[in-house]
């Protein structure tokens, strides 16, 4: 599994545009997955090579419906996710960058449920057993040995672990940007209702953007994060774990471009009892930009492409301002 969780697939945007004026790519989407178990235990952001100084505001729903027995470990739920997310960004002696990210968290039964079996039924996709659970209902609840470890909380906004960044780009040119990256992320949040982990997490990561033609740019993240263990009711010790992005960001016009990923990760423990464990979550990214003069509004869109790891599905909004 690990030999094989960084293989990316390789994506193209197929989109239309006249000559285009100077303009500034600005990265890969403000995304992530939204996995519940993910964001408690670092789940990483996506990330441009290039240093720059902003800071965005972003807001996602995701919806999930998720529940599997491993021989130890069982990760329920059922619910809706919402993430207000805070991130800044300094350049500091031109290649080094500090940076800072805050999550606030909504766990909800949400309401999406009605909306989602409409459009399984109608394209006959699997609706991975939600029919079998009461319409908007809400469960969030992990368990180690039948013992419960964590315990979501129906309707309450709750903070996240706050995540410290430093990043150096050690080539910049016009074409080419190469960058290291580490984060660490601090306890913050309440372990017990899903909000954090109640440890430290760390993880390092290679940055690579490429500029490909006038209107493609090429977005690549690989790293492996380090995390503590899940400190709950009760504890899971977990193992490193690799994970790897590959974005393209196509320009349409001067002020508008569409872009594509793919995310794939490794699960951060070894429990292979339920074969949604023994696959590697993937998340395809999808969305669209707009750089206005005073910052750069986003829509993205993301989709679970193996059911395993990943919300049935994640709307985003972002909004960043550079300075």
């Amino acid at each position: 599994m690990r030999r094989t969780v960084l293989s990316i697939l390789f994506l193209t945007v197929i989109t239309a545009g006249n000559a285009l004026a100077a303009y500034e790519f600005n990265g890969p989407l403000e995304a992530r997955n939204e996995f519940p178990f993910f964001l408690a235990v670092f789940s990483p952001s996506l990330d441009s090579a290039k240093p720059e100084t902003s800071f965005t505001t972003s807001l996602t729903h995701s919806s999930v419906f998720f529940i599997k027995s491993g021989k130890d470990i069982s990760l329920w739920y059922d619910m809706e996710v919402t993430d207000l997310r805070f991130r800044s960004k300094r350049v500091i002696f031109d290649t080094l960058e500090l940076g800072l990210e805050l999550p606030f968290y909504l766990f909800s039964s949400g309401f999406m449920d009605g909306p989602l079996g409409s459009y399984h039924d109608a394209f006959g996709f699997d609706d991975y057993g939600r029919g079998r659970r009461p319409a908007n209902s809400f469960l969030y609840e992990v368990r180690k040995n039948g013992r419960s470890v964590v315990n979501g909380e129906d309707g309450r906004f709750k903070q996240g672990d706050l995540r410290l960044a430093i990043k150096n780009a050690f080539v910049d040119t016009s074409t080419l940007t190469l960058s290291l990256k580490a984060d660490m992320e601090l306890p913050t949040g309440d372990a017990r209702s899903g909000a954090g982990n109640g440890s430290i997490d760390t993880a390092l990561s290679a940055l690579l953007d490429a500029t490909l033609s006038e209107r493609v740019k090429l977005y690549l993240n690989a790293g492996v994060v380090f995390p503590g263990a899940l400190s709950g009711h009760d504890k899971i010790y977990l193992k490193d774990y690799l994970y790897g992005n590959c974005s393209v960001e196509a320009l349409y016009s001067e002020e508008v471009s569409f872009l594509a990923g793919v995310m794939a990760q490794e699960w951060p423990f070894d429990d292979k009892g339920d074969k949604a464990f023994r696959r590697s979550p993937i998340v395809l990214i999808l969305g669209g930009r707009y750089s206005a003069k005073k910052g750069v509004f986003e829509l993205s869109f993301s989709e679970d492409l193996n059911t395993t790891g990943g919300p049935d599905f994640s709307v985003g909004l972002a909004y960043k301002r550079r300075f």
